[in-house]
């Protein structure tokens, strides 16, 4: 019942009445037989049995709707007056938010007035702790790193005074005496010019891989070996290089030593590995090193921080080392390039130190290569030689004779 009202309810109990009424005197006529269905439609029509029922029910029904209409107009008035109220209330708690905003921002002003002093102040000092922050870390980082290069260098130091390095030539001096080599023997020589294309296609392919200099007549040169030596060491390039030096033939080499050669250059290099915080090399790894693998393994450590290295062999170690066998040599630069993965490693050597065939037939394409050089002029002798070598031309002629 929407408004349960006493008057509502009296009402409604009466229409309730009235319906069970004439459904009580609608059971009975439905009840009767069709033949007294016949008599009383014309003795008792429904006019005179059924109507006032009907009309009492419809009466009662509009007499409920009355009631609806006045408690919900009464209901509306009660909501209005609610709403009056309510309006009131809020007008209220308006004027108190107002009223507690301006003692808010007054105290909020009057905090801000005493604490912006303050907060300067911090500000200040905020600044000056930051760059004294600052300050301080740069300086640990550079002591750290001074201290780190000097550990470094004694560790470097330590391991260069190891007998299996003692009897090693240096490697500047190599250099040198290669250089010098140079100079005195090239001007009986060719001049060639290297393929620039072909070296710079070859040193900027991440991939690992060998190249094999020689003349564009096939012919190995000594030239242009040195002459990339000393093209990648002007440019700053990471290399290492194994090369001949005074008296080499008197000396016992061996593979073992030419990596030798190659790890102590590595560390001079690059000393990282010496201070790195995991596994870190000791002059341990390399009094106990033996093999030509440990050896491999102990330059693949040495080089595991360095992107890329460029390596040169001289053919005049390699050979002395091998037993002047290219495909021992050939053999064990494989075995290099396969064991060396910390970095990118760019091998050259000269024709004559490889076997030239074995590799054709079992290096895998892309990891070896070959540049020839190209012939640019020849250096003519002195007034002197050119007599010497025509008179000699003429004895020969004349023998042949």
């Amino acid at each position: 019942m929407l408004y349960p009202t006493e008057l509502m309810s009296n009402a409604v109990a009466h229409l309730y009445a009235r319906i069970i009424k004439f459904m009580i005197q609608a059971m009975k006529w439905y009840k009767q037989g069709k033949l007294v269905h016949t008599f009383s439609a014309i003795a008792k029509p429904w006019t005179l049995d059924f109507k006032d029922n009907v009309e009492d029910i419809a009466a009662q029904s509009r007499y409920i709707d009355e009631l609806s209409g006045t408690a919900s107009k009464a209901e509306l008035r009660d909501t209005h007056l609610d709403l009056l109220q309510t309006r009131a209330e809020v007008r209220e708690v308006r004027l108190e938010i107002r009223s507690l905003a301006d003692i808010v921002n007054a105290r909020v002003n009057q905090l801000l007035r005493t604490r912006l002093g303050k907060f300067k102040i911090y500000c200040k000092f905020r600044t000056k702790l930051h760059l004294a922050t600052e300050a301080l870390e740069s300086q640990v980082r550079l002591n750290v790193n001074s201290e780190r290069e000097a550990i470094s260098s004694n560790q470097l130091s330590q391991i260069a005074a190891l007998p299996v390095f003692v009897s090693l030539p240096s490697s500047q001096d190599t250099l040198d005496y290669c250089s010098s080599m140079q100079r005195r023997k090239r001007g009986s020589r060719d001049r060639s010019r290297l393929q620039i294309s072909r070296l710079e296609l070859w040193a900027t392919c991440p991939q690992s891989s060998l190249l094999i200099l020689d003349h564009s007549n096939g012919r190995p040169s000594k030239d242009l070996f040195m002459d990339l030596v000393q093209l990648l060491n002007a440019s700053g390039k990471p290399l290492i290089w194994v090369l001949r030096f005074a008296d080499y033939w008197d000396t016992e080499l061996s593979l073992a030593s030419v990596l030798r050669m190659l790890v102590i250059q590595a560390l001079q290099l690059n000393p990282s590995p010496l201070t790195r915080t995991s596994n870190p090399l000791t002059s341990i790894h390399f009094e106990t090193a033996v093999s030509d693998m440990d050896w491999l393994h102990l330059l693949n450590q040495s080089l595991s921080t360095v992107p890329q290295i460029f390596i040169a062999i001289d053919t005049a170690l390699i050979a002395a080392a091998t037993g002047n066998s290219t495909y021992r040599a050939s053999r064990w630069l494989q075995i290099l390039l396969e064991t060396v993965k910390a970095t990118s490693v760019k091998l050259f050597v000269e024709s004559n130190a490889v076997d030239l065939d074995y590799i054709s037939r079992s290096w895998e394409e892309g990891t070896w290569s070959r540049v020839s050089a190209v012939a640019i002029s020849e250096k003519r002798g002195t007034p002197r030689r050119r007599k010497a070598r025509h008179s000699h031309r003429g004895h020969i002629g004349t023998s042949h004779r």
